[in-house]
């Protein structure tokens, strides 16, 4: 995954477990690494100072501080975080997977000052991207059956109220997990 703050952009690599850092500022050049060990890193959000990553082996997401690249603290989660978005002092997190592996169906609301859980939202079964317009948070899942059959679904989480609404696609392989908001309109990806 892709992050970009001011003129540095931040590449996830899950499978060498690194950050590549790359200024953009007159050229493109090689501004540094930052290893995670075997952390199985994901995406990556920022603001200004810090970066959250979720981290598939570590169920968890790792506080960064974005202008010494350093990790800084452990925001622990019930299972294997994926998608994020960061709202102020709010950061939402999907969790596709639960640390056995096994169908996870979560969404959680994490304090950045705090650094805790402090709502879950369940929703359809294998949750992934995300988009907040107004006070709704929307959720693209895509699970499976025994049979490996695809099935996708869209969740709407109303936040002030925790109330949450689904709409379930059914089996199909057309529509995909990528949502994408123009003005205030929320489309999704599909394959036609």
């Amino acid at each position: 995954s892709l992050t970009l703050v001011n003129d540095k952009l931040f590449v996830v690599v899950n499978n060498s477990h690194t950050i590549k850092i790359l200024s953009l500022e007159n050229e493109i050049s090689v501004d540094g690494e930052i290893n995670l060990g075997n952390a199985s890193p994901r995406y990556l959000v920022a603001d200004d100072s810090k970066g959250y990553v979720s981290c598939w082996n570590l169920n968890a997401v790792l506080v960064i501080d974005i202008n010494s690249n350093i990790v800084t603290d452990t925001i622990p989660v019930p299972g294997m975080p994926e998608f994020l978005i960061l709202d102020g002092t709010t950061l939402y997190a999907t969790i596709t997977n639960n640390s056995d592996w096994t169908p996870a169906a979560l969404v959680l609301e994490i304090s950045t000052l705090t650094k805790s859980v402090n709502m879950t939202h369940e929703v359809i079964p294998g949750p992934g991207d995300m988009e907040l317009i107004g006070t709704y948070l929307y959720v693209a899942s895509t699970y499976y059956d025994d049979n490996f059959s695809t099935y996708t679904a869209l969740s709407k989480i109303d936040l002030p109220s925790g109330t949450v609404t689904s709409f379930q696609d059914g089996q199909n392989s057309i529509v995909k997990s990528d949502l994408v908001i123009v003005g205030e309109t929320l489309y999704r990806s599909t394959s036609t």
